[in-house]
């Protein structure tokens, strides 16, 4: 009896000094990983901000939405304020006028480059995918699209670049003159 009561108090004794332990420091390193998934293409970036509603319709209704989707592909996208500039019997005719509608809008489109703006800045023309040239100036670090400016720069999506600039851009041999109805 003896001996168990014994091994009782040794196995306490021991026990009470297993269990003081010094104090450990443990160093837990965590990594977090972000992936930014690009858009597929300009059309699906310049979609997400209601801001590009007007150049997307007016793309659209001139039968351009394939251009949006191209590889490689610079748009010149007005914003809504731009487009809010040009009287509604302009725009009104220039959807009765599919050719001038779709000579204006093909104007704000660079095919078969992917130019951010800096390239663009880097530049003197673009040439829209009418085959006509805009001249590009840059003065005090902002970019200058003849009558636009970039304003919100580099809208980045998986076949391109969406440039937001401040003015409607007309082709040399448009007007708006030419593009209002004349009532008699």
């Amino acid at each position: 009896v003896e001996s168990w009561c014994c091994n009782i108090r040794s196995d306490t004794t021991t026990s009470a000094r297993s269990t003081t332990r010094r104090p450990t420091t443990t160093t837990t390193t965590t990594t977090t990983t972000t992936t930014t998934t690009l858009p597929p293409t300009v059309l699906d970036a310049i979609t997400e901000d209601f801001e590009f509603d007007s150049f997307v319709f007016l793309m659209a209704a001139a039968d351009l939405v394939d251009y949006l989707t191209m590889d490689q592909v610079t748009l010149l996208v007005p914003d809504n304020n731009a487009f809010a500039q040009i009287p509604e019997e302009v725009i009104f005719d220039l959807l009765l006028n599919d050719d001038e509608l779709r000579r204006i809008m093909l104007y704000h489109v660079i095919p078969n480059e992917s130019l951010t703006e800096a390239a663009i800045a880097a530049s003197t023309q673009l040439t829209t995918a009418i085959g006509a040239t805009i001249q590009v100036q840059t003065l005090g670090g902002v970019v200058f699209l003849e009558a636009a400016t970039i304003v919100q720069a580099d809208i980045v999506a998986q076949n391109g670049y969406a440039q937001v600039i401040d003015n409607v851009l007309l082709p040399p041999d448009v007007s708006t003159s030419t593009t209002t109805t004349t009532t008699t």
